[in-house]
Order: structure tokens, then sequence, then C-alpha cells
């Protein structure tokens, strides 16, 4: 391990750089006994060598998850053995379970559960059976259970002073030798009477609520730096239970022990762990109310149970070289500026994160003690400007594994936490920058400014994320993304309070993580049970009941109803106002109603003739929307349709038209921008497929008589093509753009104009 010291003299060292100041590196590294100047690079050498001798076993490693989920009372001998962190419930996992044999005709089945390792636990709280509370007389459960069941517990203390045993019917194979030590477990009991009066006919869902593992917080040490109390780390006997996710991660990577082996954690030296960031996170997540509980298992990789533990806090775990350190979302004070001159290479700096990633709702789950402990959605926690800014919703679920709400409290938690990854998701990164050797000293989570107009970052706020060295060149690679110190103030605008920080303003509250205010308009249709739902004559519109999905996502039935008063030989959109739970015909163009998300729209139709006949269209003229007059033909079912690709950002893969569908997209032009370079993803909200006569038109698609080609101009299949026979043809409805893009067996992109999805025109 001597390299791994080595690593760590001269990083403690180099934490001592002054801000902006003049390294230090050199006398850091003449005081460990190394010679200086030329000799850090030789020393960065040995750095790189020893850098993840502790750290590594972090790294991910395949095995098993314990099975199951927390509140399952499964049986599973080869399950590695849970953990619980925190107050929680859970069932366990039996590894006792036998009948008491013939003598007294099988009618005791005791069942010995594990509820968690690492013991001994705080505490366990209390029984219960198919979700009853239980109370006992001794080992013996009273009322309704009284007669039924018993139970012993024990917190897992090593060693055990005696092996569990209800003192109730036979136990084959059970021995005072099977003390479990270190295990927190219970012993049970039930009772069957074959006639079935009163009794168990199969075992209750048994769950027990525990205050789990104690843990080692720094700020209870008073060997630690500002810490008072008898807390030592390497005295397990000194630990208190914690729901503190950064005293919880810590002690996981500590590790607990039993009889001098590690039973679960990492096991990383405290020389090898940068406390003072954890004592950082600890003390915001005390100011927050952040608390973290739940259980893992000791064959869960350990890395993603510290991430998860961490995030409950609002953080994450960083492996800084041979060090592991954190990091939490909290205001920082910027501590150092990145001139021009540090900059000693070629920066990457994305202007933002993927499209995928920049969410503006999130969807957190979290396990909840009113849900009997079970894991639950909470509502979507989304940012009205971000909406706006995006002109649609864009929303994950994000599992807060190791977050719970207990008793009475309230969600805010889990708001503030997704509010936060909402925040991130929107930051520049990662921006990988290499820079000076002075740099070395710094930390990931550090905040530093950026002076330096050519990097397109001057003036913003960095947050550092990841530092090495190259040996070759004596360069400090730093990773990094941007900090928008505003976002905290907008994180907790529900509460109004702010972590507090030193030397930092608190920004104005200018936001809320709730749902928009509304600056959409009508709602379209993507999805429909019926193809029709629309009939006129000449003086009323009668609709029947169907089911629709519209374009945020609901389903919606609706009603079957009939317009009277209406005038004959007149178009009128038919739409749903969402406000009264009533269908509307207004006349043509409607604007103001198609301005308004209160409603949504059906379809546009048009009443009769009073003689019964209905009132007939020109042909769309070149350079109209084609809108209201039916638009153009349709395409043979075999013929490709050029698609947008699943980001809508340029054309996709093709699609053949009977295959296509309402709510997917496509890529085209705009009728009005036909001619120009511009391009766009557009919604197909209307497909229907039928028989027609064909026509074809040189080696293009065969497609209806009255499809409607783009070449400078519109020209109809039947006026440039010639007879083809029959077949199946799809029409098909595309919001905005009115065309769409055929492509033949050439490859050549053929613009055609949409049907109106009007039935006496198909």
């Amino acid at each position: 391990m001597r390299v791994a010291k080595i690593a760590a003299v001269v990083i403690a060292v180099a934490a001592a750089i002054p801000s902006g100041g003049t390294s230090l590196l050199a006398a850091g590294v003449a005081a460990a006994g190394v010679a200086s100047g030329a000799a850090a690079v030789a020393v960065a050498s040995a750095i790189a060598i020893g850098s993840n001798l502790a750290v590594g076993l972090l790294s991910p490693r395949t095995g098993g998850t314990g099975g199951g989920t927390q509140t399952d009372w499964s049986a599973d001998p080869r399950a590695p053995i849970p953990i619980r962190f925190g107050r929680t419930g859970g069932a366990g996992n039996i590894v006792y379970r036998k009948g008491s044999g013939e003598a007294d005709k099988n009618q005791y089945q005791t069942l010995t559960t594990v509820l968690s390792g690492a013991g001994p636990i705080d505490a366990i709280e209390a029984s219960y059976a198919d979700k009853k509370p239980l109370t006992f007389t001794g080992a013996a459960a009273n009322a309704p259970f009284s007669g039924w069941l018993w139970e012993v517990r024990q917190l897992g203390l090593c060693p055990e002073p005696a092996a569990l045993n209800t003192g109730v019917g036979n136990k084959p194979g059970w021995t005072a030798d099977h003390k479990l030590s270190s295990l927190a477990a219970v012993q049970t009991t039930l009772r069957y009477d074959s006639k079935g009066k009163g009794t168990f006919m199969t075992e209750p869902g048994m769950l027990w609520v525990t205050r789990g593992v104690r843990c080692y917080d720094p700020r209870l040490d008073s060997t630690y730096p500002g810490g008072s109390g008898p807390q030592r780390w390497f005295d397990q006997t000194t630990w208190a239970f914690s729901k503190n996710p950064y005293v919880v991660g810590l002690t996981w990577a500590i590790g607990w022990k039993a009889n001098g082996v590690r039973v679960a954690g990492v096991g990383i030296h405290i020389r090898n762990i940068e406390v003072s960031r954890f004592v950082e996170g600890a003390n915001v997540a005390d100011f927050n109310g952040w608390t973290c509980g739940g259980e893992v298992s000791t064959g869960d990789d350990k890395w993603q149970v510290l991430k998860s533990i961490l995030q409950a806090g609002g953080g994450e775990p960083i492996k800084d070289g041979a060090t592991l350190s954190c990091m939490v979302n909290a205001p920082r004070v910027p501590i150092a500026t990145i001139g021009r001159d540090d900059i000693v290479g070629e920066i990457s700096a994305p202007k933002t994160q993927p499209r995928r990633d920049r969410v503006n709702g999130i969807i957190p789950t979290y396990r909840s003690e009113a849900h009997f402990w079970e894991v639950v959605p909470g509502e979507v926690v989304r940012d009205a400007a971000m909406l706006a800014k995006d002109g649609d919703e864009r929303t994950k679920e994000i599992a807060y594994g190791l977050v719970q709400v207990e008793g009475s409290d309230d969600v805010q938690q889990t708001v503030e936490l997704a509010g936060y990854d909402l925040e991130n998701a929107r930051e520049a990164g990662p921006i990988t920058m290499p820079l000076k050797l002075r740099w070395i000293g710094f930390r990931a989570g550090d905040c530093v400014t950026i002076d330096a107009d050519e990097t397109g970052l001057s003036g913003k706020q960095m947050i550092l994320l990841k530092r090495s060295l190259d040996p070759a060149t004596g360069m400090v690679p730093m990773t990094m993304r941007t900090e928008d110190p505003t976002k905290h103030g907008r994180v907790f605008a529900r509460t109004g309070t702010l972590p507090p920080v030193p030397y930092v303003d608190r920004p104005d509250v200018p936001g809320d993580y709730s749902l928009p205010p509304s600056n959409r308009a009508a709602h379209l249709i993507v999805r429909q049970s019926v193809a029709y739902p629309v009939d006129s004559d000449d003086t009323t519109i009668t609709i029947e009941t169907f089911e629709a999905t519209i374009d945020d996502g609901r389903v919606l039935t609706f009603p079957a109803q009939t317009i009277t008063g209406l005038t004959a030989a007149s178009v009128y959109l038919v739409l749903w106002d969402l406000d009264n739970s009533t269908f509307v015909a207004v006349p043509a163009p409607a604007l103001n109603e198609v301005a308004s998300d209160r409603y949504v729209i059906i379809r546009e139709t048009t009443t009769s003739n009073a003689d019964g006949t209905y009132p007939t269209y020109p042909t769309a003229p070149g350079g109209d929307n084609g809108g209201g007059y039916g638009g153009g033909g349709c395409p043979i079912v075999t013929a490709r349709i050029l698609l947008a690709n699943t980001d809508r950002t340029g054309p996709g893969d093709t699609i053949e038209a009977g295959k296509i569908e309402a709510g997917m997209w496509v890529w085209s032009q705009r009728e009005a921008d036909l001619g120009t370079g511009k391009w766009g993803a557009y919604l197909v909200t209307f497909t229907r497929v039928f028989d027609s006569p064909l026509y074809a038109v040189d080696d293009r698609p065969l497609t209806s008589p009255s499809h409607l080609w783009w070449d400078n101009g519109w020209s109809r299949s039947d006026v440039i093509g010639k007879p083809a026979g029959s077949g199946r043809v799809v029409a098909l409805t595309v919001a905005d753009a009115a065309t769409y893009v055929l492509v033949d067996g050439a490859g050549r992109r053929l613009i055609s104009h949409n049907k109106q999805a009007e039935a006496n025109q198909v």
C-alpha cells in the first residue's frame, strides 16, 4: 500500500493550493521526502499506478440482488444477507422452516427469518401479520392471534447469548448452536388446526418494522476536527442509529465487521475517504430534512448501493484517484477562476445535454409507510419554464430507491430531489478542459468560474466532476459541468428555504416545480376507437360514443350527442369542451377555440344542403395548404413513406404506407415552405385504408386518381399518369405540414399532398 500512501500525501498537500495562487505541489512533494521540480511528473506516475487500490473495491461486479422485493416474505437459502438502513418495514428472508413432526401431528410450523445483517441493529419496532399489528405477552401473540402465533426476536449481537426459540413445538434440526450472531432475526411459530376452526390455513404475510444498522458519524467523534462525542470509526460499539444519507454512505464505505471479518459494506480505510465531504453532505441533509431508509443486500453492487444511499441526500459518490469522495447539491461559493493561461490543450464543451435527457417532468417513485412500505409513484414534478421552452412534455420516471415517506410525513424530499434532477439535466456538460499542473489540488465538487472568452463559457460557474493527471505531460484533464446558482431557489421554491452557505446571497425564487399554466393550443386526437364518429344533415351534427387518446396521453370517453340549430351548407369545427364536458360546433375557422387548451378538436364537418346533397369545393390551388379542400389523394399500401428519426431532428427510416398510424411522425416540408430548404418532423393525425382505382406516373409509386404530386406546383395522378388497375390505398392527414414524402425504388423523395380526414372526400 506504499504507492497509495504516496498518492494520498501528494493529493492532500496539493489541496492546500490557494485560489488562483502559486502551486505548492513542489514544496509538498519535498515535504513528503520526494525530490521537487521535475520529479513531480514521476510522482504523478506513481499516483496513476496506485490510484484505484482502495476505491477499486467499488468496481461493479455481477451478483444477486437478494431476489424478490423488500415486502415479500420469501425463503431462499442462497440469498445474500439483507442490510436495513434507517427506519423501514420489510419481510426478510426465511432461513429455517420446519413442521413440528408426527408427535404433535405437525400442528406447529416454525420459521426463522433474517431481517438484517451487520447487527446489532437499533430496534425491531413492530410486527405485522396480514397487515394487522401484533402485540405479545412474552412470546405469545395476543388477540386476535392468541394461541396461534408465537414470536421471539434478536437484534444481532456478536455473539448472541443464545439461539432463538419460541418454546412452542418441536424444531427439527434447530439447535442451541444456531445463534445467528450479528444477524437481526425473528423466530415465528404458527399453529394449524386440521379442523380449520379459527386457524391459519397457510402462513400469514409477515412484516417487521425496524430501526436498522448503526453507523459512524464523524460529527459525534471528538477526535475528528470539529466533532464532539464518543464515536470512533474503528469501534462499532460506539456507533449509533442514523437516517442521514451521508452518515449511512460513509459507514457503507467503511463497512461493518463481525469477529474482525467484514460482513457488509465496502471496506475502505478511513484515510482513503474524504470524510470532510461526507460531513458537508450530512450537514446539508440535516438542514434540508433529507433522510434515507430501506433494504439492500450483500449481493448488490457496492457502487450502486452507495449511489442509491447518497441519491437520497441529493448527492453522488466520486472516485477521486485513491480517495472516495462525494458531492451534494447545494449552493456553493466559487473558490478559484480558470483563466486562458490555465488552459493548455483543446477543450470539449458541449452546449447542452442530449435532448432525451432534458426532461421537463419527473415522476419520482419512493417507499411509503402509508402504503405498507411498498414502492409507489408520486405526482409528476414539472418545471413550467422548461415546458414552455421545450414546447412539449418530456417526462421520465426516476426511482429514489432509498427515499421513504414515513408516517404522516409529506413528500417534500422527493419533490426537491426530483427538482435537482430536472435542473442538473439542463446543465451543460460534461466539459473536458486540460489545465496546468497547479490545478491538481482541486477536487470533485469544487466550484470555480471561467474567465476565457475563447471557451464560450466566460463568466459561468462550474462544478468539477473528475480530475486526473497525465504523467507524460503534467497536464491535469478536468471534467466539469456548468452550475446555475439560481437553480437552488427554484428547487426549494415550495418551502422558501435554502441550505445555509457562508458568503452566498440567496437568489430570488423565480419559479415553482408545479403543473405549469397553460400556453398551448387545443388538443388533438392521435388515436380513436371509431374512425368517423361525426355525421350531419342540413341543421344538425350527430356524434356517436367513442374513445380517443389525445396528445397529452389522456384517454377520454366521449358520449353521444346531437347539436341542433345549425345553418345548412356551412362548415363547422366540432370540439369537445373539457370545462363543461360537452360538444360544441363552431363556424369554421374557429380560431379562438383552436387557440385554447380548453378544447379537443374532434373534426371539421359540413352540413348538407336543404335537399340532402353536400356542397362541393374547388381543387386546392398551388400554394394553398389544402386543409379546407380535402387535399391530395392516396398512395398504394406498399408505397414507402419517409419517417422522422427518433429525436425528430432529421429524416429516419421509411415505412410501408399500409403500416403507418396516427401518432407517428413523418419528415417533410410544410406546404408554405415547398421549394425552400426548410424541413421538419410533423405528426400524422389520421389514417384510413380503402379500395381505389390506381394510376401510374412514370416510376413513382401507384396512387389514387386524385393524388397530388409536387413539381414546382401540384399535379394530379389522373392528369399526368395513366390507369393501372385497382388496389388498396391509404389516406393520411399530416398536421401543420399537409404533406408527406413518398420514396421510390431509386431513393427519390417525392413530396405528396395529404388527404383531409373527411369521409365524403375520400
